[in-house]
This record gives C-alpha cells, structure tokens and sequence, in this order.
C-alpha cells in the first residue's frame, strides 16, 4: 500500500506540474512584434521568431519552432532550480518574486546549453530592460509607498531575443531613489571572485548609502567597484521628477563627458504590484494577429510597388527655331 500511495502522489505532482507549467506558457502565449521581427510563444513551451527583413517587404521565418521553457515567479515553486538563483546580490539585498516576471529558456538548435532571459509583461507589453526593487533584509517599503524609493537592479542581462544564442550585456545600470534625489550606478562585467561585502556612498544629507558591490546574473558576475575597495566614487548624482508617464533627470554630478549632465525626459511605467520599474519603449507588444502564418502568407503574397524613378520622366523637346537660327558653315566637297 505505501508503494502505491507513492505512485499516486508521484502521478499527481507531475500532473500539477504540468498544469502549471501549460498555464505559465499560456500567459504568454501568442504573438509579439516590434517594427523589426514577430515573435511567438506557444501554449507547448516552444517559441518561434519571424523577421520583417527588406523595410517589412517580406516576413522571413529565419527559424522553425525551438524549444522555449516558461516558468512564472508566482506561479511556480523555484525552490531548488536554476531560476532560484538567477539574481544573487552582495551584502543582504534581495528581490522578491513578482507575477509579472518571465523566465525564458530558449533551447537554440547546436547549443548544449539553453539561454535564460528574463522579461517582464505589463499590460500589453513586453519589456527585456527592466528594473527590479531590491531589499537589504529591513522591512519592505508597501506596494505604492514613497514610490520610487529605494536601490533598484536591472531585473536580467540580456536586451535582445534573436534567432542565436545572444551574448550577456557587458555593463548595465541601477538607481537609487530618496526623496527627490537620485543616484545612478554603473555595473560591468567581471571576473573578480564575488565577495559578500557592500558599496557606500554619502548622500547630500551626510547618511551613508548601502549597495551590492556584486549582482550575479544567470551565471556573469558585475561590480560597481573596481579591486578591493567599498568606497562607490563614481556614480551620477541629480533631482528627478515624474509626471505623466514621464520621468525627468536632471543631473548635478555626470558620469562621463559634459554630455553626461543634460536633462533626459524618458518614459516609465511601474508594474501594478510595484515591484518592478520600466525606463523607455517596451521590446515588443502584443500583435492583433492571431494566426501567423496566415498573415505571413497574405503579406508575402502582396507585390512590392515600383520604386520611384531617379529622375522623372519627360518627353523629349527640342527647340527648332532656335536650331534655324544656328550658323551653317558651307562644305567642301571631296575631290
């Protein structure tokens, strides 16, 4: 009998498993396009990318159907896998699981390994360049309080899905928000062993600010810190303001260049639980089509207009009064 109460129970999780991992996929489940490519995400966790080479002449399916696992941060249990561990921070910080993030792993044809990318869905958007709020251990600020305080990490490493196994980004940058000031941080890739230790820099008030010198991404190592050191010297540092979707920064201290001190007004939008910040267009939004392929089909069926001529057309003049009037000089004849 204890054997099969164990045979049940076995059954019955991977039944469950299932049943999650059909509804993560689900959620993401049809297709997505941005002005260079189509993409598209099946209930089966597999995904599929088409090209709109040639100005959107021709849709160019460039890659069959590729394996695509779908796992959601609030839907499923991560303990003990690779996903559990995609984000790791120095010094106490964390992150929790939001229902708006989506991990990926993309099986390309020839790769041993699958790629992860993490992305994040908002309304009807797709976004790869996210942010995500970290906390040190001390109670977390509510889901709307004093919106956007706090240090806030790039929620994955990756910016592009393409048709191959794409390369980590080599640096990215994270904020911190208090009050009206904020400071922006770069991280690079490194190959320095990680050290559980933090990065401080002052603020104008004198308190002395907290950071990871280290994010650990999938499996690259950053810093904001070069050697040994704890000291974050090289930061930039300004008042922002946010209204109407916007956000302004106006920064006091560059980075890089006297470019680096300019005003920038980026779009931004939050998630509706608070927990993740979006900085500029999304990557991809969700397409009205609904069958791919019938769309690719009729668009590549529709034939190119002619391209417009150099030069226009005109029909040849010629001006015989004032031929008349041009001098004739008298010829010899041959002898």
């Amino acid at each position: 009998m204890d054997i099969l109460r164990k045979i049940c129970i076995l059954i019955c999780s991977i039944s469950v498993g299932f049943t999650l991992s059909a509804q993560t996929a689900a959620s993401l489940a049809g297709v997505w396009e941005n002005s260079g490519r189509f993409m598209e995400f099946s209930a089966s966790d597999q995904a599929r990318i088409v090209l709109k080479t040639y100005y959107g002449f021709v849709y160019e399916e460039t890659l069959q159907w590729f394996p695509c696992a779908v796992t959601n941060e609030a839907s499923s249990d991560l303990a003990g896998t690779d996903i559990e561990s995609q984000i790791i921070l120095s010094s106490g910080f964390s992150v929790r699981n939001s229902g708006s993030v989506f991990h990926l792993q993309l099986g390309y044809p020839g790769e041993k390994k699958a790629e992860q990318v993490s992305a994040a869905v908002i309304g009807n958007s797709l976004y790869l360049d996210f942010y995500r709020r970290a906390t040190n251990g001390q109670a977390a600020l509510s889901e709307t309080q004093n919106f956007p305080d706090g240090f806030w990490i790039a929620g994955g490493n990756s910016r592009t899905i393409k048709i191959y196994k794409n390369k980590p980004v080599e640096e990215f940058f994270c904020y911190y928000f208090t009050g009206s000031s904020y400071y922006r941080i770069r991280f690079w890739r490194t190959d320095a062993r990680y050290r559980d230790i933090p990065a401080q820099f002052p603020a104008p008030s004198g308190e002395a600010l907290s950071i990871p010198k280290f994010i650990r991404i999938n499996e690259d190592l950053y810093t904001c810190i070069t050697s040994t050191g704890t000291k974050l010297r090289n930061y930039e540092y300004g008042t922002y303001t946010i209204q109407d979707g916007f956000i302004v920064f106006t920064p006091v201290v560059g980075l890089v260049g006297p470019d680096s001190t300019r005003q920038r007004t980026i779009s931004c939008i939050s998630s509706p639980d608070g927990s993740l910040f979006v900085l500029g267009p999304a990557y991809v939004t969700r397409s009205g089509i609904s069958n791919l392929d019938e769309e690719i089909a009729a668009h590549n069926a529709l034939r190119r207009p002619p391209r417009k001529p150099f030069f226009e057309y005109r029909e040849p003049g010629f001006y015989w009064e004032e031929v008349e009037w041009l001098p004739i000089e008298p010829t010899t004849p041959p002898k």
